[in-house]
């Protein structure tokens, strides 16, 4: 980050901050508009796709999540996840946030050996670190506990549909 460019951060902080207050309102019209223009300005001040318009992008993908659009969400979290591994490394830290962000919306769309695969990664990379983060690792384990929540709802809900074509088709 050059000076310039840290100057520049403020009104992309203050359009976050204000979209995140937005949010939690349920004004996601607002709240989505204001992290697009987040993000726009972020982009203008430190120059195209990098580390700099991380924070706009994880967001912008907290609001279409909180607003349903889990599909936006995800699209959202993969284009953050790849200028996470480009400009900090397939190893850093704050690719566990976004891992595990990314599963949860998985989670939600029914995607869930994607979302399995994308925890393992999480997982991976904070045994990596070689200690232990309490967030990460709490983070970690409520995502996993709704992926096996969700899945296993699933499965029940399929094997009751089965069960229920089975009895009709008896008939």
């Amino acid at each position: 980050h050059d000076e310039a460019a840290h100057r520049g951060d403020g009104l992309p902080n203050s359009l976050e901050q204000l979209a995140r207050i937005l949010k939690d309102l349920a004004r996601y019209p607002e709240a989505e508009t204001l992290c697009r223009e987040a993000l726009v300005a972020r982009r203008a001040t430190v120059g195209g796709n990098n580390a700099g318009v991380l924070s706009s992008l994880l967001a912008l993908a907290e609001v279409q999540a909180a607003r349903g659009d889990d599909a936006a969400a995800v699209a959202t979290h993969r284009e953050g996840l790849a200028i996470t591994r480009e400009h900090l490394g397939p190893k850093h830290p704050a690719l566990t946030r976004n891992l595990v962000a990314l599963a949860e919306n998985l989670i939600k769309q029914g995607s869930f050996p994607e979302a399995e695969t994308t925890l393992a990664e999480a997982g991976r990379i904070e045994e990596g670190l070689g200690y232990v983060r309490i967030e990460p690792q709490r983070d970690w384990h409520r995502a996993q506990l709704k992926l096996h929540t969700a899945w296993a709802a699933s499965d029940a809900a399929a094997a009751h549909t089965a069960a229920s074509r089975q009895r009709l088709s008896s008939q």
